[in-house]
């Protein structure tokens, strides 16, 4: 008897779990994905170009123009020179402008008031804060120059708006020079009524006392008395106009004060986060780990998983952390709050010091009341009338004077802040912009497709490819088999081709041969049993041929229904299977009687017979070993068709038991998680010898070296498996 031999030189078989195919490259891998998910990543791709194209159609188009201010510098020179009024605090105020920062600028031109006063202007129907909203200031890095953006729905609407921001805030910044002298002219303007009144008074008292009495002059020591005693009058008056004036400033600084804080926002700047930068190179040193141990390891080793979890909880810490910190925060004393309670404090000097000469000057006047009291009436009433007059007419003048100052003072006050480059519509930037938004969705929608083509692939653990078997279960492909239950005329030379493949990859997979083979799946449906069948059907073609050539009797395929539990190869070969190995496990029957001929060459059958209540029972006894070893005295090879391998524990006894396996997996049907599964259960029970994996249902296409894979007859015509029949369906007809 002829055994039929699909190696040539007998030895140890290794142990097939160890197995690891070359890893194929990423890009390959990624180009693959793409080209499967094709629809997908084009729809997902022109869905967004196209929502963007609407979106950028459908928003109101606006326009920004921008105003170019320079803040400190010139204002700050020009204010410098008009340093030399009367009015001390007020000189004190002009010395200290232009020392503020362009942010603190930046900020004070966003103030409520500048922007009212632009509403007002330009009689715009909204709040100030809606209309802050359209604007943004920018400072120019290590310049002193602002740049103000305005955002409107019309170019002239927007320049118009940026060049009445920056006159309002240009005057506002005048105004704030010219507040002290403000409050000078409208105490000087308050005060200056009265005095001219005390004057006019004055002077008309004097005109009727010397008509009455016809007094003409008055002796040379009642002039000296008088003019002294007037004199210092004069200097009272004057020092109290100045402590009135000085405690008026005083209560109107106070107030401005209370409204301010003393300290602004001057800048600040950032730092990338360090702790990033530590648990990036944590994250790594871990990936190098981790790609290491996928050299070594499956993906089920438990150091590639917790290599893997190590990864995942680095990148989570990294993506809970912020880029960036703050580094320092730079606060700024507010310039207007200094200058402020720089005139308070003048105020309050000039007030004490009013006071001090007002005691000194009334210790002088009560010292010369007795010099007064010796004079004759008439003499020292027209004496009183005179000095009187005098001091009338000298308050009036010094009143007079301090106005001018404080008039001119105020008008002549200049900004310190200047515009530079007003807005123009002609230079308005669009919003949007159609060729930068088109050139973003195309890169973010090839960047979401993508993604989304990749996250779909993460979830979708259905085996699909070789390269998927390879990649995912680290185990080799031993053939990819198309369906056998598309039409004919598919691919009819792939379907000859893959099983021959598949035949003689049992062949050389082990320099042992293989006895005896377990058929099986991880699920029901994947097409173990239809792969099983043509297996036997090639090896029996193989068998028939090699027996005609030698002129002996050929070796036979014994195939084998070991599903006790869902049988259906009688049906897929039409058979009877009223016995069959049920029934000789129990005694029932003998090998030989129920083991029945195929209209295929070099190929028997043996059913699974009897439905059975226990067939775990059935295929652990010794029995079932013996049946096989009696088959093997008869038979070439052996091919056991098992359950699939997840729901019972037949297809790992089964195995066990056999010379080797075959894991037949279903293009997009098998699940990744599935098929590990099924390897950890026969691994658990001690299967080693593992062949390898079948792909069924593959998408192939014919290509033109596909003629290179047929072995030619001699009409130059390709072979079936089969001469009568081919490859076997799923239902059992030919393929």
């Amino acid at each position: 008897m002829h055994a039929l031999s699909l190696t040539t030189q007998p030895s140890e078989a290794p142990p097939a779990f160890q197995l690891a195919p070359e890893q194929p490259d990423p890009w390959s891998r990624l180009r693959e994905r793409m080209l499967r998910r094709k629809r997908l990543f084009l729809t997902v791709f022109l869905g967004f170009v196209a929502l963007v194209i609407v979106a950028t159609a459908l928003t109101p188009r606006t326009y920004t123009t921008q105003v170019k201010l320079i803040a400190g510098s010139l204002g700050g020179a020009s204010n410098a020179n008009a340093n030399n009024t009367n009015l001390p605090v007020l000189n004190a105020l002009l010395a200290n402008n232009g020392v503020a920062s362009a942010e603190t600028y930046a900020e004070l031109v966003q103030e409520t008031p500048v922007a009212q006063k632009v509403i007002d202007a330009l009689n715009l129907h909204m709040s100030p804060a809606a209309l802050k909203s359209h604007i943004t200031v920018k400072p120019i890095t290590n310049t002193q120059i602002l740049g103000l953006d305005v955002t409107w729905r019309d170019p002239q609407g927007s320049a118009a708006i940026g060049n009445a921001f920056a006159q309002a805030f240009v005057d506002r910044e005048r105004d704030l020079v010219a507040s002290e002298a403000s409050a000078a002219v409208t105490f000087l303007q308050s005060q200056l009524p009265t005095v001219e009144q005390r004057l006019h008074n004055a002077e008309a008292a004097l005109t009727q006392f010397q008509a009455t009495h016809r007094i003409a002059d008055i002796t040379a020591q009642t002039n000296s008395a008088v003019g002294a005693v007037a004199s210092i009058d004069s200097k009272i008056a004057q020092t109290q106009l100045d402590a009135n004036q000085a405690s008026a400033q005083i209560k109107s600084l106070s107030s401005q004060i209370a409204k301010l804080s003393p300290t602004t926002s001057g800048g600040g700047s950032t730092a990338p986060n360090p702790v990033v930068a530590q648990l990036q190179n944590q994250l790594a040193q871990a990936q190098v780990q981790l790609n290491a141990a996928r050299q070594q390891y499956t993906e089920a080793h438990p150091t590639v998983i917790a290599l893997r979890e190590q990864v995942a909880q680095l990148q989570r810490q990294i993506s809970s952390q912020p880029a960036t910190i703050v580094s320092n925060v730079q606060t700024i004393a507010n310039p207007v709050y200094q200058q402020l309670s720089q005139q308070l404090a003048a105020s309050r000097a000039a007030a004490a010091s009013a006071d001090a000469q007002l005691v000194q000057l009334r210790k002088q006047r009560a010292a010369m009341a007795p010099i007064l009291a010796d004079l004759p009436v008439e003499g020292a009433r027209l004496a009183t009338l005179q000095r009187e007059k005098k001091l009338s007419e000298d308050l009036y003048n010094a009143l007079q004077q301090k106005l001018n100052d404080a008039t001119v003072a105020k008008t002549s006050a200049i900004s310190d802040v200047t515009i530079t480059q007003p807005a123009d519509p002609r230079m308005a930037a669009v919003r949007p912009n159609w060729l930068l938004n088109l050139g973003l969705a195309i890169f973010v929608g090839l960047l979401l497709a993508t993604t989304t083509v990749l996250v779909i692939e993460y979830f979708d653990r259905r085996i699909r490819t070789r390269q998927d078997v390879e990649q995912d279960l680290s185990l080799p492909v031993l053939a990819s088999i198309p369906n056998l239950e598309d039409d004919g005329n598919a691919v009819p030379t792939f379907s000859v081709e893959s099983f021959l493949e598949l035949v003689t990859q049992l062949r050389y997979a082990s320099e042992t041969p293989y006895r005896s083979i377990t058929v099986t799946s991880p699920n029901k449906g994947d097409g173990k049993s239809t792969i099983a069948t043509n297996v036997a059907i090639a090896l029996g073609e193989i068998a028939t041929g090699a027996g005609a050539v030698e002129a002996l009797p050929a070796p036979r395929i014994l195939l084998v229904d070991a599903d006790l539990r869902r049988p259906s190869l009688h049906r897929r070969l039409k058979l009877q299977n009223e016995r069959g190995l049920s029934d000789v496990l129990v005694g029932r029957s003998k090998l030989g009687e129920v083991i029945q001929r195929t209209v295929h060459p070099g190929v028997d059958v043996l059913t699974s017979g009897t439905a059975s209540r226990n067939p775990i029972k059935l295929l652990q006894s010794e029995r079932f070993d013996r049946v096989i070893e009696e088959a093997k005295q008869t038979y070439a090879t052996i091919i056991l068709d098992a359950p699939a391998a997840l729901p019972v524990i037949d297809a790992a006894i089964l195995s066990a038991k056999a010379n080797g396996t075959i894991m037949v997996v279903s293009s997009g049907s098998t699940d990744v998680n599935a098929a590990k599964r099924a390897l950890q259960r026969l691994h658990s029970v001690g299967v080693r010898d593992f062949i390898g994996i079948v792909l069924n249902r593959a998408v192939q296409t014919v290509d033109e070296y596909s003629d290179y894979f047929a072995i030619p007859s001699s009409n130059g015509k390709l072979p079936q498996l089969g001469a009568d029949t081919g490859p076997v369906s799923a239902d059992g007809a030919p393929a």
